[in-house]
């Protein structure tokens, strides 16, 4: 409300005021009644920029006097290019595998990326090396070797885990095991019953990862998820 009030004086020395409210959708339902009454009449020289993630939560009334401009994802290859374009800026070496690890982290966003490519330089150098030793994370090959098994009902795999989840970091190595899925499911479409079983692994890997942030044991919640995905794959054969 004091924001509300000041906003309606002339600036003194710009053409306009601009007011940008970040996570609107947070605000009280008192202070989108006081930032209705000015938006239904606006002072010239006054500009509101409305921030938000979730505008399902933003009223109707407001959004109505609103020009929107829906923000994408940014595309795998834009976010390639402008890390190899820093790189180049700052005198930063980075190979391949450490930039396919990043724009897969970033999941569309640039400022997770940059931020992440500035936590993996060491000594002005980003090796896949060092990245698989900051964040416990499997190779593809790991990642493929637990993939079949899982699909081929393998017991070992269960042997496995204990070594599994004592080397790599556990959310990391099954988000990794999401992307190599995803790109398995797409290049075998054309294989019914592999296709199925990739839905189905994909579907349940996507609850068990979000079930696990707030599990007591994210350990014990992957494990279930293990033994209950191969009985439904094996099941379905």
């Amino acid at each position: 409300r004091d924001n509300i009030e000041r906003a309606s004086f002339s600036p003194t020395h710009t053409k306009y005021k601009v007011y940008i409210i970040d996570e609107v959708h947070m605000l009280s339902k008192g202070a989108f009644n006081a930032l209705l009454k000015i938006l239904e009449e606006p002072p010239v020289h006054l500009k509101f920029i409305l921030a938000t993630t979730e505008s399902h939560k933003v009223p109707e009334t407001i959004l109505s006097r609103c020009q929107r401009y829906d923000f994408k994802s940014i595309t795998s290859e834009d976010l390639k290019q402008r890390l190899l374009y820093i790189a180049q800026v700052e005198n930063i070496s980075i190979d391949e595998e450490s930039l396919a690890f990043i724009v897969k982290q970033a999941n569309g966003w640039l400022r997770n990326a940059i931020s992440l490519f500035e936590q993996l330089i060491y000594n002005d150098t980003i090796s896949f090396e060092n990245v698989i030793k900051n964040y416990w994370i499997p190779r593809t090959q790991v990642i493929s070797d637990f993939y079949q098994k899982l699909l081929h009902k393998d017991v070992s795999l269960l042997d496995e885990y204990e070594q599994i989840i004592s080397s790599y970091n556990l959310n990391l190595f099954f988000k990794e095991l999401l992307f190599y899925i995803k790109d398995e499911l797409i290049a075998h479409l054309s294989d019914e019953k592999l296709t199925q079983a990739n839905i189905f692994i994909l579907e349940t890997l996507e609850e068990v990862y979000l079930k696990s942030k707030n599990s007591f044991d994210a350990k014990t919640t992957f494990l279930v998820w293990v033994i209950k995905c191969v009985k439904n794959i094996s099941s379905q054969k």
